[in-house]
């Protein structure tokens, strides 16, 4: 490598052609010809494969085009990769990379580091310290390291993980993939349908525009949805889910949780529960699965196991799984399923309002229809006389005997083979 001095100046600036010659050494000159320490090197690459090499100095290295192969040194230097698909390495001090066009894979090293990919497939990888990465055009792949790192996504479709520290993944467009890994990360995903995952730490995780896939991971965590219909789980800890503008499916798991349904048609789902429920949408408690809350849902899936289930004053899908379920719907024209087991449907007195009534989607042999507290202020010597059962297109209405008129309460959907006697007698209506 041949260097050459400029005539004047006390900054001197070696001058470096990566293609001629040895390497470059650190090099003291002043105007007056006294020696003194330049505080930079500038190293040129050509249009061919380059291997670029700097000192200890604060360098400056310029790799051109061809697939170059560039490593900065203990300094802070700035690089810049060129057109190619280039391997850039920072090392020490605190570096500003430029991967610039082709496909990079750019290391920053220990160090502050700020990094842009530029256009490409570019890995970007921080390492030590506290970074700042920036993708541009292309499906691109970041790992944070340790240190507290910023990586902002683009255009395409990329991977991001923010590893050690505390990290803040921005998505961009495209369909990306976020990681929080260790620490108290913030991910957000943006416009495109992404997918995050806070993993350790108490993290806080945005899903933006598009139908996103949200999952906190360990410890306490605030999930928000944004627009779209999306999927969400706090994982482990005490969390808060909230589910936005879309239909969204809300995934409860351990811990007392808080889960917030927002606009649009959102399913708050327990079917992962250990243990029997206790839920009430109307006073927005569930307990059996750690103590939450939950406000703002149409639809309710119970556990595999008993659970007690009771509506609201609104219409809401109630599914009960699999276990031997009481499932009150409250008032409201409800969508009521028991799923698997002898479930029992409960109707009070002060839930029958002329107008509404309930559609049960499986009512079968071993489920049954509680209405002792509908019926316990009427007298009467046969159970038909207060209760008819009426066929229609989609099964069978059952109507209780309300202020001397029959009032609808249930549609027994896709049932037509019972009458109010026989289910008496098979023990499916309880009166």
């Amino acid at each position: 490598m041949i260097c050459g001095y400029p005539q004047s100046n006390i900054e001197a600036v070696i001058r470096c052609d990566a293609h001629r010659g040895s390497p470059a050494r650190n090099v003291e000159k002043s105007s007056s010809g006294a020696m003194q320490a330049v505080q930079y090197t500038q190293i040129k690459g050509t249009s061919a494969d380059d291997t670029l090499v700097g000192t200890t100095l604060q360098d400056r290295i310029l790799g051109r085009d061809g697939a170059d192969a560039i490593t900065g040194g203990d300094g802070g230097d700035s690089i810049r990769g060129g057109a190619g698909n280039d391997r850039i390495t920072g090392d020490g001090g605190d570096d500003e990379i430029f991967g610039n066009g082709g496909d990079d894979r750019i290391y920053a090293g220990a160090g502050n580091d700020k990094v842009s990919g530029g256009a490409g497939n570019d890995l970007v990888v921080g390492e030590a310290g506290d970074d700042v990465i920036t993708l541009n055009s292309g499906n691109d792949s970041s790992f944070g390291g340790g240190g507290n790192d910023i990586i902002r996504g683009n255009s395409g479709n990329d991977s991001l993980w923010g590893d050690g520290g505390d990290d803040q993944l921005l998505g961009g467009t495209g369909n990306d993939s976020l990681r929080g890994g260790s620490g108290n990360d913030r991910l957000v995903g943006n416009s495109g349908d992404d997918v995050l995952f806070g993993e350790a730490g108490s993290d806080e995780l945005v899903g933006g525009a598009g139908a996103d896939r949200l999952d906190g991971g360990a410890d306490a965590d605030r999930i928000i949805a944004g627009s779209g219909d999306d999927w969400l789980t706090g994982g482990d800890g005490d969390d808060r889910v909230e589910g936005g503008s879309g239909s969204d499916i809300v995934v409860a798991d351990a811990g007392n949780d808080a889960y917030v349904g927002g606009s649009g048609f959102d399913t708050i789902d327990f079917s992962g529960a250990t243990s029997g429920l206790v839920a009430d949408i109307s006073k927005s408690t569930v307990t059996g699965f750690g103590n939450d809350t939950i406000t703002g849902f149409e639809s309710f899936v119970g556990s595999a196991f008993a659970d007690q289930i009771t509506g609201s004053s609104r219409a809401e899908t109630i599914a009960g799984g699999a276990g031997d379920d009481f499932i009150r719907g409250l008032k409201g024209a409800d969508l009521l399923t028991g799923g698997e087991g002898s479930d029992t449907f409960v109707y009070l007195k002060k839930d029958l309002a002329s107008g509404t009534f309930d559609t049960i989607t499986d009512f079968s042999a071993g489920d049954r229809l509680d209405l002792q507290d509908a019926l316990k202020s009427l007298k009467f010597s046969d159970v038909s006389e207060v209760v008819n059962l009426s066929s229609t297109e989609q099964g069978t209405m059952v109507s209780v005997m309300v202020a001397d008129q029959f009032v609808d309460v249930a549609l027994l959907e896709g049932v037509n083979s019972f009458d109010a006697t026989n289910l008496l007698a098979d023990g499916m209506l309880l009166a």
